[in-house]
């Protein structure tokens, strides 16, 4: 990684990742084995901040991602952006970030164009006056509120009484505190 500030307060910064899962073996369906197969993921990250006053900055990351996965090869763009508030004497931030909003460019199947995990957070960070800690609080997966996840939700299903049985629907506090 590399980073450095140019004038008005600007930041660049490139960085590589590299994740290697090394060889494996490879089987068919039924089990039989197929030999040797690598599985690797990159990502090169090119991004920008800036401080626009004393209390406001933003920043963005531009991804190129590249993944093998056996036989199977992709690649994807993303964006990141963010946004930060400091209160005068520091005592109160507040931050939001946008994570991997893109697409894949070339897809593990043809024609079979998967999602990247995108996810919208936000966070507040709270010292009191003359304590020596910070509070933080931060909500993840903002771009979706119903979090629930029940495979039986909305299901037949039988208990052991032979009676029909349908999982409650989370309510509304459940929902919102799934963020935290």
């Amino acid at each position: 990684a590399y980073s450095r500030k140019w004038k008005n307060n600007v930041h660049a910064g490139l960085g590589i990742a590299f994740l290697n899962f090394g060889m494996m073996d490879a089987y068919d369906a039924g089990g039989n084995p197929e030999g040797k197969v690598q599985a690797n993921e990159t990502a090169i990250t090119g991004g920008l901040s800036k401080q626009v006053n004393n209390n406001f900055s933003i920043g963005g990351n531009l991804k190129f991602v590249y993944s093998i996965l056996g036989q199977y090869i992709s690649t994807g763009a993303a964006v990141d952006a963010g946004a930060t508030w400091t209160s005068d004497d520091s005592l109160f931030t507040a931050s939001v970030v946008l994570r991997n909003l893109g697409f894949q460019l070339l897809t593990y199947v043809e024609g079979m164009r998967e999602p990247l995990p995108f996810t919208a957070e936000a966070g507040v960070n709270f010292k009191p006056r003359h304590m020596p800690f910070r509070f933080n609080i931060v909500a993840h997966q903002l771009q979706r509120f119903d979090l629930t996840y029940n495979q039986f939700l909305k299901s037949n299903s039988i208990d052991l009484s032979g009676e029909q049985s349908f999982a409650p629907e989370a309510t509304f506090g459940e929902k919102v505190f799934r963020h935290f």
